[in-house]
């Protein structure tokens, strides 16, 4: 496998644009609420009724996503959601939302650049620092492994990515651009990062022979529907048969409902539900969901008003960014990056700027470059950040004959991470920046050691071993005792847990089987969410009463390291007394 890229001479001249950083605006803007487009949320899966239902209420039904118990309708009477919300199958109609997922990129022209001149290979300085090159020495590139990538389209028709995409898996959910085509170039460039051909010509990517699937969910503008996303983290973790989602988009949600210019928290609770559902299927469908942070420069351990989506929904690996000031220390935490631990699980390269006054010649070449509609670019953002994360995951999935579950893929970029920062957890870094090459190196253990699996060790019920550093702890081994098997969501009761990461125990959920050891214990239903007091994101033993929720869920409680607004966490709890 080529580490260094040649380019076929051609005599025009290239002319490569450079998007200077976006940074959120400081104040995160309100969702736009859709008029005459609502998003119909059901108890217990969809009834064959429903479409008489929505007509009596005077709505027209447009679709059904039964995964999430989901149904979008678009009505012009003014009582619709009132008449409909009578209906006892019905658990809540709420408007359907747009959201600002891309911030506006002002791009500036970088003229005289020539294929003969230079190779866009040894601009790829981002590569370099996760050890791309000795993965693909070694043979792995991703072959085998599916990643979707939910953005704002693929350019089919560009030379490094064309071979790679699998156009009759891919759709588009913006309806007013049934194309898959990417009118906007951001979704180039983040498929570029992940999965740019090896074909001698332009860039490569991260996974230069995983399979591209371009799930458009965001329109020209970069903006998008609640329900557009919702549907398409369904769609490509079943009908496309995905292996990795990316999602390189960003936008805050306001979390608790206590804005004047918002809706009640009730409502905000059931537009989070609904995300942190159809992450959860994702997941119980063996996906591994990896999503940029954001470009606030937000300490989310102290935004307790706002949540970060998708970052903060299930069980997603939410990563911040990292890049070179004038191409020395590499692992700088970027400028724009939001960062904390409650959110952040791996840090990777998302590119940087050295805001002087007067920017140094070259200064670009602190971004990322990659594909767009056009040419190649270079920009900056978590958004380019997600991309090297989904990459290494498809190079991990492809490793192992294009099947993993997804908790496991999980545990192996952490464990492979360069800990950066402060040694352990870190508010920029998280557990660190990511190794392509570690995190081969880690999964070759499951190939090639199947009894590297030992038991959780009592004080320590964490993926690591500490009597086996080199080992980690199957899913199918967490602590806990279940009453049965819960398959993936969490019966009403008291659950005594661990001082471990409640990842981990969501892992043994998703697995649909029984944590082994002592901890869980049954009691009657009915009991809501009642935390005592704030646990910073790990829990500590005790007992805790929960809802009959989803235990991505009651996890974002935790780590957004907020208290529960008395009854509803789970969208099933949250019309308790």
């Amino acid at each position: 496998m080529l580490c260094e890229k040649s380019f076929i001479s051609i005599s025009a001249i290239i002319v490569l644009s450079v998007a200077v950083c976006a940074v959120d605006a400081a104040k995160p803007k309100f969702p736009e609420v859709a008029d005459g487009e609502y998003i119909v949320l059901l108890k217990q899966g969809i009834p064959d009724d429903l479409d008489s239902l929505v007509s009596d209420a005077g709505g027209h039904l447009e679709r059904v996503v039964a995964e999430v118990d989901m149904a979008v309708a678009t009505s012009a009477a003014e009582d619709f959601t009132e008449e409909l919300n009578k209906n006892p199958a019905v658990l809540r109609v709420i408007p359907d939302v747009g959201l600002e997922w891309i911030p506006d990129l002002n791009e500036v022209d970088v003229e005289g650049i020539t294929p003969e001149d230079e190779r866009f290979y040894r601009f790829q300085w981002n590569m370099r620092v996760i050890e791309a090159p000795a993965v693909w020495d070694a043979g792995y590139t991703g072959k085998g492994a599916r990643v979707a990538d939910l953005d704002t389209g693929i350019t089919t028709y560009h030379p490094d990515l064309q071979p790679n995409i699998d156009v009759a898996a891919s759709r588009s959910f913006v309806p007013d651009e049934p194309t898959i085509e990417d009118f906007h170039s951001h979704g180039t460039w983040t498929a570029g990062i992940i999965a740019a051909v090896d074909d001698e010509f332009g860039v490569i990517g991260v996974a230069p022979e995983a399979t591209l699937i371009a799930v458009k969910v965001v329109s020209g503008d970069g903006s998008g529907k609640l329900s557009w996303l919702a549907e398409g983290i369904v769609y490509a973790a079943g009908e496309a048969e995905a292996d990795v989602i990316n999602m390189s988009l960003s936008a805050y949600f306001p979390k608790s409902g206590l804005h004047n210019e918002w809706r009640p928290a009730k409502e905000s609770a059931y537009y989070l539900s609904l995300l942190n559902k159809a992450v959860n299927f994702a997941a119980q469908q063996g996906v591994t969901v990896v999503c940029s942070a954001g470009n606030g420069e937000t300490n989310l351990n102290h935004d307790r008003d706002w949540v970060l989506l998708p970052a903060e929904a299930g069980n997603a690996i939410a990563v911040s960014g990292t890049g070179p000031l004038s191409q020395v220390d590499f692992d700088t935490p970027a400028f724009y990056t939001n960062y904390g631990t409650s959110v952040i699980t791996v840090a990777a390269p998302g590119g940087n700027i050295d805001r002087k006054p007067h920017l140094p010649p070259g200064w670009w070449l602190d971004m990322i470059i990659s594909t767009t509609p056009w040419s190649w670019s270079w920009r900056c953002g978590t958004s380019a950040s997600a991309p090297h994360v989904s990459g290494i995951a498809a190079l991990i999935i492809g490793q192992h004959g294009g099947e993993m579950h997804p908790a496991q893929v999980k545990a192996i970029i952490r464990k492979a991470a360069d800990d950066l920062g402060k040694p352990g957890m870190d508010d920029f870094y998280g557990h660190g920046r990511v190794n392509a090459r570690k995190s081969v190196d880690v999964s070759t253990v499951l190939l090639t050691e199947p009894d590297c699996f030992p038991p959780c060790h009592e004080d320590y019920p964490e993926w690591i071993d500490v009597d086996k550093p080199d080992c980690w702890c199957h899913p199918a081994q967490c602590h806990g005792d279940a009453d049965g098997v819960m398959a993936g969501s969490a019966k009403a009761g008291h659950y005594r847990v661990g001082p471990a990461d409640l990842n981990v125990l969501l892992a043994c959920w998703l697995l649909k089987e029984p944590p082994h050891g002592p901890g869980i214990a049954s009691v009657p239903d009915g009991i809501c969410a009642d935390f005592a007091h704030d646990q910073g994101g790990s829990a500590k033993t005790g007992y805790y009463r929960v809802g009959p929720s989803d235990l991505n869920i009651l996890i974002n409680s935790w780590l957004v390291k907020e208290e529960p607004h008395g009854p509803g966490i789970g969208a099933d709890c949250l019309d308790c007394p």
